[in-house]
């Protein structure tokens, strides 16, 4: 039986068969993920070509960012904002957790929710990261006209104000 490509190995194909037209980043980037290179490590490359050292380690940023990649995440698959805000409640009613153990639980629970729904979460990764590749320079773009320290454009928190 002949082999099908993954996903992936299709992206990995299609950035191939354009090479010339891509950036130094973006072979690096190519070259990551036909090595078989995690994820984690070639996101770095695509944060520093958007936002730079100082924004992409803000921990306080990538925070606010997660967050809101999360609720739309649960917003695409049915969560309700009521839903969330319940949720919201109940985790900051509980003692603060363990930086570690949390993101290991983000990762679990993140794969039974991409079982639930059928989707595989490293295509989707993989995906994700080469569109964003090709949106590097709206993403500056945009964020440029975002206020320092807010979670939200146009929300104004003065730097005295930083958590």
């Amino acid at each position: 039986m002949p082999h099908t490509p993954t996903p992936g190995e299709r992206i990995a194909a299609d950035f191939s068969a354009n090479k010339r037209h891509l950036s130094d980043a973006e072979q690096r980037w190519l070259a990551g993920r036909i090595d078989g290179e995690a994820l984690q490590p070639r996101v770095w490359p695509w944060m520093l070509a958007c936002f730079g050292a100082e924004i992409s380690s803000n921990r306080q940023e990538r925070g606010h960012r997660f967050i809101e990649e999360a609720l739309e995440l649960v917003q695409a698959g049915g969560v309700t904002r009521e839903e969330v805000l319940l949720l919201v409640d109940y985790v900051y009613g509980r003692p603060i957790g363990e930086l570690r153990q949390e993101v290991g639980g983000v990762m679990v629970t993140l794969a039974a929710l991409c079982l639930a729904h059928d989707v595989d979460m490293h295509e989707c990764g993989e995906v994700e990261l080469a569109r964003i590749w090709t949106k590097v320079e709206k993403i500056r773009a945009k964020r440029a006209t975002k206020l320092a320290y807010s979670p939200l454009p146009g929300s104004a928190i003065t730097p005295t104000e930083q958590p």
